[in-house]
């Protein structure tokens, strides 16, 4: 007997679009933060810097500077040695301290840092369905339909003494959570927030 692999599909059901949004605009400032972080390195060093010493920076710029500079007092402390370079390390150490642009990906695009189109930490805010949401997906989409149909053919009214009434559609949501009405369509509808949240 052979097994065979099932290929897995994942189903997006639901992208939290405000909090994406603040993801991508912290994103955009830890960008400009690393950026001036290298336009202040390259102002104390009082030159650019190149290709592999923007990543060397990018990366851990405190031991690249130990590691690539002359020191004329080389075995002076910290402080001095820095300062018989004109290099105010205080300062790059301040900002070293506060970077947040770790948890982001860059292109070097000329002597600049660009962030990448999609970061790891975008996927935080996108709710992929796991098989028993997929299930309930299924499940209330039938019973979508089933409702949809039913008002189509009138079967949320009544007739009582004081005449016919209409169930409005919107109602369905306090019996199904896992539906909603949408206004525009004028039909209830999987709530796919409600199933990505659901275990």
């Amino acid at each position: 007997m052979v097994a065979v692999e099932k290929e897995v599909k994942e189903v997006l059901l639901y992208v939290d679009k405000f909090e994406l949004n603040g993801a991508k605009a912290r994103a955009e400032k830890a960008e400009k933060a690393l950026n001036d972080f290298i336009r202040i390195v390259e102002g104390q060093l009082q030159r650019q810097l190149n290709g592999k010493e923007f990543k060397e920076v990018k990366d851990d710029a405190l031991n690249w500077l130990e590691t690539a500079l002359t020191f004329p007092l080389s075995k002076a402390p910290k402080k001095l040695r820095y300062e018989a370079l004109n290099i105010d390390i205080a300062k790059i150490e301040r900002l070293w301290e506060q970077r947040s642009w770790e948890r982001y990906e860059f292109d070097q695009v000329g002597n600049a840092f660009k962030l990448k189109n999609e970061q790891p930490i975008y996927n935080t805010y996108r709710h992929y369905a796991t098989p028993r949401q997929l299930e309930v997906l299924e499940q209330t989409k039938a019973l979508a339909d089933a409702l949809n149909l039913a008002a189509e053919q009138g079967l949320n009214s009544w007739k009582s003494y004081h005449g016919s009434h209409t169930e409005p559609m919107h109602k369905v949501k306090d019996t199904f959570r896992v539906l909603r009405y949408d206004q525009k369509e004028d039909k209830v509808v999987p709530d796919l927030e409600i199933i990505s949240r659901m275990k």
